[in-house]
This record gives structure tokens, C-alpha cells and sequence, in this order.
């Protein structure tokens, strides 16, 4: 074996996961230590399970992974809407979305209502909804559009500021103990695999959203290679 082989080895593979996330805020160390973990759970051998005569056909097999895999994802989102009502129970804010379109505003500054919406991948009539609750609270502030009479833009005002300051630290403990029996390991593994489904699913949502249910099943979760 040649000196440094081990070295080589993670510049050729360093190499890959930059060639495959090219985008901002990917190259990160953690990232591809996440990255490298499922590469490896990826060429692992299939158990003799597999094989076992009396396993269920496997494509019974699949369709229990992928309904199991669903209804734990509804329930993650509803067990971290509980513990959000709980944190923001003395606060002015109603929900988790309230706290997040609050970030974004504060953070991007005046958006859209259409573009704050979109970024959130709401419905219109449940971000509509959203941003009525906060403009009435007085927590955000509308104002027309000057390139567009037919759009507002919005703005955060100080009181919306002030919310949004006194949420972060119990908004902080919701994401403490939503993901408390995981170790550093499994986070960047469950952080690595959700933004891949992020990446095909925003990618759904803003150019295939009125496409029909069937023919997004034939993307097989794979996105068109001038979005890779």
C-alpha cells in the first residue's frame, strides 16, 4: 500500500460529495461526515434475512417501509407541534409558523405575501391565514408593492421583533428534545437525509405542484440532472 493511502482516499471522496452538493452552505465537514456515513450504509451487504423463504414478497415488504416511513413522519411533525404549543404558550405567537415566517421576515426583510408563502411550501389559503394572524396582532406590517399594485409587501414591525426574540429560547428547547435520543452521529445522518428529501421535494412543489399524483411517482424521487 502506497504512503498516505487513507488520505488519497478521502480527497477522492471529498471530491464526489462536493461534485454532488455544489450548493451554498454544503461544504461542511459535518455535512460530510453525514455524507461518508451513508455511503457506507449504502454498500452494506444485504443480511441473509433477505433471502429467508418465508419472508413476505418484497414488494409487500417495500409498501410496509414506505407506509411506516409516512405515518412516523405525520407523527414527528405532530409531536413537534405539541411541544411548540407548550413553549410558546405565554407568547404572542400561535404556532410554529408564526415563529418561522417571523425569522424570514426578520432575516430577508420585506417579501412578498406570495414569496414568503412559496418559501414556507404553505398553501396559499393556510399562509394567507398565517400572515392575516400577525398583521392583525400587529406583529407584522403590509404596504403596497411599487413595481406591482396588485401585490403587498411586508415587513416586520417591533413588536414582531420582540416576539420573536422571547421564542427562541423555549423554540429552542422544542428542537432539544424533538431529536434528544439521537446521538451527534444519527443527527448528521437524520440532518443528511432530510435535506436530500428537502432538495426533491422543493423541487416538486416549485415546478411539478399541479402535477398529478401518478406521474410524480414516475420521477422515482429522482430530480431532472440540470437540478442535480
Amino acid at each position: 500500500m502506497g504512503k498516505h493511502q487513507l488520505i488519497q482516499a478521502l480527497v477522492e471522496l471529498a471530491g464526489q460529495y462536493e461534485d454532488q452538493h455544489p450548493e451554498p452552505g454544503q461544504q461542511d465537514v459535518l455535512l460530510f461526515t453525514a455524507w461518508l456515513n451513508q455511503q457506507q450504509d449504502n454498500n452494506t451487504p444485504p443480511t441473509n434475512e433477505a433471502a429467508d423463504s418465508t419472508a413476505p414478497p418484497i414488494a409487500h415488504e417495500r409498501d410496509v417501509l414506505e407506509v411506516n416511513l409516512g405515518r412516523l413522519i405525520a407523527l414527528m411533525n405532530r409531536y413537534t407541534r405539541q411541544y411548540t404549543k407548550k413553549g410558546l404558550a405565554n407568547s404572542r405567537l400561535v404556532s410554529v409558523d408564526d415563529f418561522v415566517y417571523l425569522a424570514i421576515l426578520a432575516e430577508r426583510g420585506n417579501l412578498t405575501k406570495t414569496q414568503i408563502i412559496e418559501l414556507n411550501a404553505h398553501e396559499k389559503p393556510s399562509g394567507t391565514e398565517i400572515l392575516k394572524r400577525l398583521i392583525s396582532g400587529g406583529l407584522v406590517e403590509q404596504y403596497d408593492d411599487q413595481h406591482d399594485r396588485r401585490s403587498k409587501r411586508l415587513l416586520i414591525t417591533e413588536a414582531g421583533r420582540e416576539a420573536l426574540g422571547r421564542g427562541h429560547a423555549p423554540m429552542g428547547q422544542v428542537c432539544d428534545i424533538v431529536t434528544a435520543p439521537l446521538n451527534l452521529r444519527e443527527k448528521l445522518q437524520l440532518l443528511y437525509l432530510l435535506r436530500k428529501l428537502d432538495k426533491f421535494h422543493r423541487y416538486v412543489y416549485d415546478h411539478e405542484r399541479d402535477t398529478l399524483l401518478d406521474a410524480l411517482c414516475q420521477l422515482n424521487g429522482q430530480l431532472p440532472e440540470t437540478v442535480e
